[in-house]
């Protein structure tokens, strides 16, 4: 077994107990070669090097062109995938309940290398969470999920008044009210 198998003199270490004409090596961690050898009083041959590439599993990130946004407008998701041993397709997933990483209400939400979603919350202010997901195989191999990213969702601003004269008393007052509003309130007369 040798783990440097570029080098041009690999540095062969005999594995202990391998004597069978099977070998179960220990489970690997970086890209290592084997090969037998077999020998007698009058020579050593040594078989071709057979090499088991180890390709770390991918690590991705998303990011929020946004941590907040505001009605009518959208928010861009990109992720960035770092390893793994192949390109694979990234399944987006959001969740509006919770960005914990155990939490069961996480939802596929669309595959794609980036993900553009709209505001079009017309209730109170929301925080979605989403977050990316690779998954090459159907093993645990070449597996990784995001850290959730949170985003603000402001909804529409509606402004009622809420008087039906348009005629005012000098001295009185009207009330208006904003719902659904994270924005100064001005009022303005002519």
């Amino acid at each position: 077994m040798a783990e440097n198998c570029s080098a041009s003199e690999p540095s062969w270490v005999n594995i202990s107990e391998q004597m069978a004409s099977l070998s179960t090596p220990s489970a690997l961690n970086t890209t290592t070669c084997f090969r037998r050898m077999v020998f007698d009083s009058c020579q050593t041959v040594f078989s071709n090097v057979v090499t088991f590439h180890i390709v770390p599993d991918p690590v991705v990130s998303v990011s929020a062109d946004l941590n907040e946004v505001c009605f009518g407008n959208s928010v861009l998701l990109t992720k960035t995938v770092i390893g793994g041993q192949v390109t694979c397709p990234v399944q987006w997933q959001i969740n509006k309940i919770s960005g914990s990483v155990s939490s069961t209400f996480w939802q596929n939400y669309a595959l794609s290398d980036s993900l553009e979603i709209p505001n079009l919350n017309v209730g109170n202010d929301s925080i979605w969470y989403f977050r990316a997901r690779v998954d090459c195989e159907n093993s645990s191999c070449n597996l990784a999920v995001s850290e959730a990213v949170p985003v603000v969702f402001h909804p529409e601003l509606i402004l009622e008044t809420n008087f039906s004269d348009s005629t005012i008393c000098a001295g009185s007052s009207i009330l208006l009210t904003a719902n659904a509003c994270n924005a100064s309130f001005e009022m303005e007369h002519r």
